[in-house]
């Protein structure tokens, strides 16, 4: 996040002082290698591979998404049930490949972006009801769902506001529709920097999900 905001305050005096931003345009680089684009996090993820390849993770099959991203089907939202032992393992072993993902990006100079540790604390939740079967693969997966479309569309601010970055520095077009996207995704930051303290301090703790020497 931090990135991000570096790049927007470095396009804006470069556009007021009239700077010739065509020999060089920041914006697109800067977004593309922040932690906050959706490029960055799938490389990312692309070191959890061996995490996501689980065999456990079949019980799962149909009921519920596993790898990073991925939307609840149609399908999945009509699962009535509650999972069964196998299927508890499964979402424990899952729990727990989510979190070691989050090291495993770390330590490969990836790390998960607070959009990213927002949604996974809100998965969090909804996985722990649904391990403790306080909650059928219906509602989780609509939760999920619900979760992902805020998230989504954070991403797309996100994306709006380097879109306007990039035309307004190639063709010089109006500040005004650049300041405010950025001053809409400034907003978004801080509320999502609200929502990331407040998930952080209500995340389920203890051992439920911890497995393997990674596990904290």
């Amino acid at each position: 996040m931090q990135l991000l905001r570096q790049y927007i305050w470095i396009l804006v005096p470069l556009m007021i002082t009239g700077c010739n931003v065509h020999t060089f345009d920041p914006t697109s680089l800067m977004y593309d290698t922040s932690p906050f684009s959706q490029e960055t996090q799938a490389k990312g993820n692309a070191h959890c591979t061996t995490l996501y390849s689980n065999a456990q993770f079949r019980h799962l099959k149909g009921k519920m998404p596993v790898m990073p991203g991925e939307i609840p089907t149609r399908e999945m939202l009509s699962v009535a049930t509650v999972p069964n032992n196998d299927e508890v393992k499964a979402i424990q072993n899952l729990e727990s490949a989510v979190r070691n993902c989050r090291k495993l990006r770390a330590a490969a100079g990836v790390p998960t972006s607070a959009t990213e540790d927002i949604l996974a604390a809100r998965l969090s939740k909804l996985r722990y009801g649904l391990y403790k079967g306080e909650i059928p693969y219906a509602v989780y997966n609509y939760g999920v769902a619900q979760a992902m479309r805020k998230n989504n569309t954070f991403m797309m601010a996100g994306e709006k506001a380097a879109q306007h970055g990039k035309v307004v520095g190639q063709q010089r077009q109006s500040q005004a529709e650049l300041m405010a996207d950025v001053n809409s995704l400034n907003s978004s930051i801080r509320n999502y920097n609200n929502d990331l303290n407040n998930f952080n301090r209500s995340i389920p703790s203890g051992t439920w999900f911890c497995k393997g020497p990674m596990c904290y």
